[in-house]
């Protein structure tokens, strides 16, 4: 039995026909092209701020696919409110395929989108910092825009901007 012939038996025994080979060749193509429109959306789709930008000292959505960093479990850095913020950003768009899409309406808030490495995905970051007692804290609420689940990315970046500001800043007592 050739190769063909091979690829043509099912499990069972029976021979595949020609009209079910096209329908399975088929079934392949459309869902190549499903995947591939899909990932071709999520890198041109437009970034509606409106629904982005969200202020992360007051919204408590959170899903599988995000991660929201406020007071009182924020760390409170020695610093100002507006030397913290200056830092967080530099950071961000330093570090992070990020660009700003929004900010206000209150001071020292701003949300970016940001793109993974490999797919290119969008997720939303809104930071905003706040006075605290002995210094400023910094809200994040970091999230994905299209995912379900996000395995963990969207904490890991907000725990590596927490550790830069650590490294930058001293902690308050």
């Amino acid at each position: 039995m050739g190769l063909d012939a091979a690829l043509r038996v099912a499990p069972h025994g029976r021979r595949i026909t020609s009209r079910a080979m096209k329908i399975l060749g088929l079934l392949i193509i459309l869902t190549l092209f499903a995947v591939a429109a899909f990932l071709i959306f999520v890198r041109v789709a437009p970034d509606r701020a409106e629904k982005a930008h969200v202020d992360p000292v007051t919204d408590g959505a959170t899903t599988s696919a995000s991660y929201v960093l406020r007071a009182p479990d924020a760390l409170v850095f020695a610093t100002t409110s507006e030397a913290l913020f200056d830092a967080a950003n530099a950071y961000v768009l330093s570090q992070l395929d990020a660009r700003a899409i929004a900010n206000g309406p209150e001071p020292l808030h701003v949300t970016y989108v940001v793109r993974s490495r490999m797919f290119r995905f969008p997720d939303d970051l809104s930071i905003r910092a706040v006075e605290a007692e002995g210094g400023a804290v910094l809200a994040v609420h970091s999230r994905s825009r299209y995912a379900g689940s996000d395995l963990g990315i969207n904490r890991k970046r907000v725990e590596a901007l927490m550790d830069h500001l650590a490294g930058t800043f001293p902690v308050a007592p």
